[in-house]
């Protein structure tokens, strides 16, 4: 994530890591930040925040006591867990949208809040003394004009800075940022955001039943590492884009994935590459791989496909494969895998960037972006990407 074309509005400074959604991959440099939110006395007790904390210390295998684990299937409770889950050290609400104007024109758009706990929530804390901090980025591809424009903020958890409230109407906010709106019953969302020269203000509405991912919605991603991650696949998206100025109505498909862990990276893992696919002809699907530091592929890799009648298949690591066919380097010579086949039980699909700088360079650093998917020479969708863990060496020769 870089600081080009957007300002960023926190109370501190970030530097690096490598996402989360999904998972935070790379650094998450924090330096100050923390100890500028939290206060001075009680910084002191943050535990594996910091200035150069690695993902394993984020979303990995350390300092965990006192925290819940997702170690077991549980009975997910709607609309309550459409909300936080502040006694899980991380969590996320994630939402990308593939959009067109009334002239074709082709926009993404991708908006996700994190929630960090500093601390195990054992005591009931309010106001600046909550032990939860919120990051969000924001961001839109603008694929007509080559054009990817981007901005993060960061709060404490408070009900002027941010957070995520279910009562007396549903919000995740943080400062001016939110998406609002009715949980009770079918999602009905609305998203306002904007920085510098560019603002969203977009409507989704539920098109399909929530999906539980994984075993019953206990997402593995290694022994004893697993978060519960739940999607909704499909929202129909309408409204506005207003870059530099100039306002685009627009309307397309959005993509809601909800996750929430204590511990869901083993420190072998160097990164992942996660996809979220809208066919044309109403089917969905979401693959992801896990990169081993060793090479090898990884056992916990998963994918689903659902198609227009909403039959649900799940796919093993055996079932599927995805190969990099075309890279794109970005101005510190990371090379990043912006084009793909993908061998689902023998159906063979091409992806590929529809703008190769979707560089997501805002303290974190990863590559999210749009993208197309084609089909024997046909385009037949779009959808998302999501890569980290290439901004360093590849000891797999990537």
């Amino acid at each position: 994530m870089r600081w080009h074309a957007s300002s960023v509005k926190s109370r501190g400074g970030l530097r690096r890591a490598g996402l989360a959604r999904r998972w935070i991959s790379e650094m998450i440099q924090v330096s100050f930040v923390f100890t500028m939110l939290c206060g001075c006395a009680e910084s002191q007790e943050v535990v594996g925040l910091t200035p150069a904390t690695r993902v394993g210390n984020v979303l990995g295998e350390g300092h965990l006591e006192g925290y819940m684990r997702a170690e077991k299937v549980r009975h997910f409770q709607f609309p309550f867990d459409h909300g936080p889950h502040p006694s899980y050290r991380s969590e996320w609400w994630y939402v990308t949208a593939t959009l067109r104007n009334a002239s074709g024109e082709e926009f993404g758009v991708q908006f996700t809040q994190f929630r960090q706990a500093l601390k195990p929530s054992g005591v009931h804390v309010s106001g600046w003394h909550s032990g939860q901090v919120y990051m969000a980025h924001l961001a839109v591809a603008d694929i007509e004009r080559r054009r990817h424009r981007h901005a993060t903020r960061l709060s404490r958890a408070h009900p002027q800075g941010a957070g995520v409230e279910l009562k007396p109407s549903y919000r995740v906010y943080i400062e001016d940022w939110s998406l609002a709106g009715s949980v009770d019953e079918q999602v009905q969302l609305r998203l306002d955001a904007g920085d510098g020269d560019f603002a969203l203000q977009l409507s989704l509405s539920q098109t399909q039943p929530i999906v539980l991912q994984g075993n019953q919605g206990l997402s593995a991603k290694g022994p004893e590492q697993a978060s519960y991650y739940y999607s909704i696949p499909s929202l129909a998206v309408s409204g506005t884009i207003t870059l530099a100025g100039t306002e685009h109505t627009v309307t397309g498909k959005a993509w809601l994935d909800r996750e929430w862990s204590t511990s869901v990276l083993r420190s072998e893992l160097n990164g992942w590459d996660w996809f979220a696919l809208h066919l044309d002809n109403g089917d969905e699907a979401m693959l992801f791989q896990l990169r081993r530091d060793d090479c090898a592929r990884s056992a916990y890799d998963q994918a689903i496909y659902l198609n227009q009648a909403e039959v649900r298949q799940d796919f093993t690591a055996t079932d599927f494969s995805l190969t990099p066919t075309r890279f794109w380097q970005d101005d510190q010579a990371a090379r990043w895998p912006v084009a793909w086949t993908m061998d689902l039980s023998g159906r063979r699909l091409e992806v590929r960037a529809l703008l190769d700088d979707q560089l997501m360079d805002v303290g974190l650093k990863y590559w999210e972006g749009m993208i197309g998917i084609w089909e024997q020479g046909q385009r037949i969708g779009s959808g998302y990407m999501e890569l980290t863990g290439y901004d360093g060496a590849d000891a797999c020769g990537v």
